[in-house]
């Protein structure tokens, strides 16, 4: 077994008996990603593909001994030797303080290398990332808000006891808004599951009681016929979603299409940002409503 699933398999262990937002989440989440972006580094090459996405470069990393491939990749945004470098000196808590573009690409470095490794080291796989990334995700949201996370809640039914399952619920008390939040790869499937918990929430709860955050890794399709990347989006039904289901507060991707950023510019008016931004506005997500 490599290091990289070595790592993974002792982080996924820790999360069944510690705090997500712990050092010791974040000591095993420095360590998976320091040994995936090394792998990746040291082992892998990257290979540019046809991009038929405007104003990005994506490309796959090749491990050369088998000609195995990863997803697709942003180019622009990808740095295993930043990740690296900076995983040697420095820790997840430290992100916070980075310049905003530069903790973009170290957050979609950190994400990617472990997406990239997975590929390559375990074919097929297509459930690690999403719990790494969840978990990921999860640890940032904990460790910002110092606060552990619900799986799950309680809803009103006068004949059962019913309990909603999401990814993470976190109730910072009676003085700030609670937040819901979905963690995702891509949203390409179910992705109406969110905003239908969101609907649950706001009828039981009420409206603005619980924020939105939904958080996506991207929304890239490699298309092997013509060794291409591809962005599949959906900003219409999105629209439609946020119009007559429930209005989500923040969508954060680590690789925005431009296709849901514009969303922002019309009505209903869908804040799509990226991930980094999260940490400049935590406080405005369990503050009051923002004024119009």
């Amino acid at each position: 077994m490599h290091d990289v699933q070595k790592q993974y398999k002792a982080l996924t262990n820790l999360t069944k008996t510690t705090d997500l937002g712990s050092q010791a989440i974040a000591e095993k989440l420095e360590r998976l990603c320091s040994e995936a972006a090394k792998f990746a580094a040291e082992e892998l090459t990257i290979e540019e593909v046809n991009s038929k996405v405007p104003g990005k470069r994506y490309g796959v990393l090749r491990r050369p001994s088998d000609g195995k491939r990863s997803r697709p990749i942003n180019l622009d945004r990808y740095n295993a030797l930043l990740a690296e470098d900076f995983l040697k000196s420095k820790g997840l808590a430290d992100i916070e303080d980075l310049e905003a573009n530069e903790r973009s690409c170290l957050l979609y470095s950190m994400v990617m290398s472990f997406c990239a490794a997975n590929d390559i080291l375990k074919s097929g796989d297509k459930k690690s990332p999403g719990t790494f990334f969840e978990i990921f995700v999860g640890h940032l949201f904990s460790a910002k808000y110092d606060l552990n996370p619900m799986k799950h809640i309680q809803v009103l039914n006068l004949d059962a006891d019913s309990k909603l399952p999401t990814d993470f619920i976190f109730d910072l008390g009676p003085e700030k808004s609670k937040i819901h939040l979905p963690i995702k790869l891509s949203t390409r499937e179910r992705v109406v599951q969110v905003w239908a918990h969101q609907r649950v929430l706001d009828g039981v709860f009420g409206t603005e009681r619980f924020k939105g955050v939904l958080v996506i890794l991207a929304e890239t399709n490699y298309q092997g016929k013509d060794n291409s990347v591809v962005e599949v989006c959906l900003p219409q039904q999105w629209a439609v979603y946020q119009m007559f289901i429930a209005r989500m507060f923040r969508v954060y991707y680590l690789d925005v299409p431009e296709k849901y950023r514009s969303l922002s510019k019309q009505y209903p008016f869908i804040q799509v940002r990226d991930f980094a931004d999260f940490f400049d506005e935590a406080d405005k997500i369990v503050g009051p409503p923002e004024a119009p």
